[in-house]
C-alpha cells in the first residue's frame, strides 16, 4: 500500500507541475498569463479548433470573422472599426463548425456583429466536423471542461516546449492574440509553385472540389442559427471571398459548375429570406482576374487574398470606397443576371488569360477530369 501511495503521489505533484508549467506558458494563449519576451511570447498555439474557441470567450471581442483560412489570412481584424474584433476562422472550416463556433461565440461573448465568410469549400464533405475539433472547448465554462486537453495532455507539453522554443530563440509567431494568421510561405519553394499548388490540391482525388452531396442541407443548417443570432440583436453580414480565377475554373473543369451557380442561387434565397446582406465576390472581376504573374500584394495563392484585397471587399459591404467590378449584392431579384453575368466574363476570361486557363486545363487532365 505504500507503494502505492507513494506512485499516486508522485504522480499528482508531476501532473501539478506539468499543469502549472503549461499554465505559465500559456502556450494556446488561452489564460491571460502575461507575454515576458524570451520565455513564452512566440505561442505554438497550432491546434486552431482547440485553442480559437477558448481564445475568442477570453478577448470578449463585439465583432467575429468567421470562415476558413481564405478569411483567417485575407481579413484582418484591425480594418474593421473598434478594437475587440476577433477572427474565429479556422483553416478548412466545414459549414457544420462554422455553425457550433458561431453558437459559441453567442453564448459566450459579447458579440453584436458576426460576419460570415461562405466558402464552396466550406459545404463540400458528407461530415459535421473534422477531427480535432473537441466539443469540450464550446459553449460556457468550456475553459473548464478543457483542463485536460490545454494544461494535463501531451499535446499541450508538447505546445509548451515549442513555445520556450521558439520564444528563446525569437522565431516569429504565425498567430496574432486577435485571431489572425499570416499566410505561411515555405522559403525552399518559388512563388510560381507555391501560387498555383492550390489547383492540384483541389482537383486531386480527395480534394476539396470533389464531394458535394448535401450542400443544400448544409446551407439550410444555417436557418436555425441566423435566426437565434437575430432575436439576440446580433446583426449578421454574409460574404462569398474571391479566389483567383484560375480556382473558379478548377470547380468548371471538376464538373462541378452548374452545382456552384445552384449554391449562389440557394445564398440568395437564404439571404433574402432572413433579411441579410449578403456580397459575391467570388467571380470574374478586376480582382480575381489580374494575371497570375501580376498578382503579388492580391493573392498569397491562388486560394488565399492579401489583407489588401480583404481591406477593399470590407470598404465594398460597407458602402465604403466601394470599387466599380468588385463584389456584387446578391439578391432573388439580381441573381440570374448576375450569373449569367459571370458567364460572360468567364467566356472572356478564357480568351484573355488562356495561357493562365492552360495551368488548370493540365492539372485536372492529370486527373482524368475534363
Amino acid at each position: 500500500m505504500s507503494y502505492v501511495r507513494h506512485l499516486l503521489t508522485g504522480i499528482a505533484l508531476l501532473s501539478l507541475f506539468l499543469g502549472g508549467l503549461n499554465l505559465f506558458v500559456d502556450p494556446f494563449d488561452i489564460f491571460g498569463i502575461p507575454h515576458i519576451k524570451g520565455f513564452n511570447t512566440n505561442k505554438s498555439i497550432g491546434i486552431e479548433r482547440l485553442s480559437k474557441p477558448l481564445q475568442a470567450t477570453a478577448r470578449r471581442p463585439e465583432t467575429i470573422i468567421l470562415g476558413t483560412s481564405r478569411c483567417m489570412s485575407g481579413v484582418d481584424p484591425r480594418d474593421i472599426d473598434g478594437d475587440r474584433t476577433y477572427n474565429l476562422s479556422v483553416a478548412g472550416a466545414l459549414a457544420g463548425e462554422m455553425i457550433m463556433l458561431a453558437r459559441h461565440a453567442a453564448e459566450t461573448t459579447p458579440m453584436q456583429r458576426l460576419i460570415l465568410c461562405f466558402d464552396f469549400v466550406a459545404f463540400n464533405d458528407t461530415r459535421s466536423v473534422r477531427n480535432g475539433f473537441y466539443s469540450d472547448v464550446l459553449g460556457r465554462y468550456a475553459w473548464l471542461k478543457s483542463l485536460p486537453r490545454t494544461l494535463f495532455s501531451y499535446s499541450a507539453l508538447k505546445r509548451s516546449r515549442n513555445t520556450l522554443r521558439d520564444s528563446l530563440r525569437g522565431k516569429h509567431t504565425a498567430y496574432r492574440s486577435d485571431g489572425f494568421r499570416a499566410f505561411q510561405i515555405n522559403p525552399r519553394q518559388t512563388r510560381e509553385s507555391i501560387l498555383i499548388a492550390p489547383i492540384d490540391a483541389f482537383l486531386s482525388p480527395g480534394g476539396a472540389y470533389r464531394n458535394y452531396p448535401s450542400f443544400r442541407e448544409k446551407l439550410a443548417a444555417f436557418g436555425p442559427l441566423i435566426h437565434d443570432l437575430r432575436s439576440q440583436g446580433i446583426s449578421v453580414d454574409i460574404l462569398i471571398p474571391p479566389v483567383h480565377a484560375t480556382m473558379l475554373e478548377a470547380i468548371g473543369h471538376a464538373g462541378l459548375w452548374q452545382m456552384f451557380e445552384d449554391w449562389k442561387r440557394g445564398i440568395a434565397a437564404f439571404c433574402a429570406d432572413a433579411s441579410l446582406k449578403c456580397w459575391d465576390f467570388a467571380d470574374y472581376n478586376v480582382v480575381t482576374m489580374t494575371a497570375l504573374d501580376q498578382t503579388d500584394g492580391i493573392y498569397s495563392d491562388v486560394s488565399h487574398f492579401t489583407p489588401e484585397i480583404g481591406r477593399r471587399m470590407l470598404n465594398s459591404i460597407a458602402g465604403l470606397d466601394a470599387e466599380q467590378g468588385f463584389g456584387t449584392p446578391l439578391t432573388p431579384e439580381r441573381i440570374k443576371q448576375h450569373l449569367a453575368n459571370i458567364r460572360t466574363a468567364r467566356s472572356a476570361y478564357l480568351r484573355s488569360h488562356a495561357d493562365d486557363a492552360e495551368i488548370v486545363r493540365a492539372a485536372a487532365a492529370r486527373y482524368g477530369l475534363q
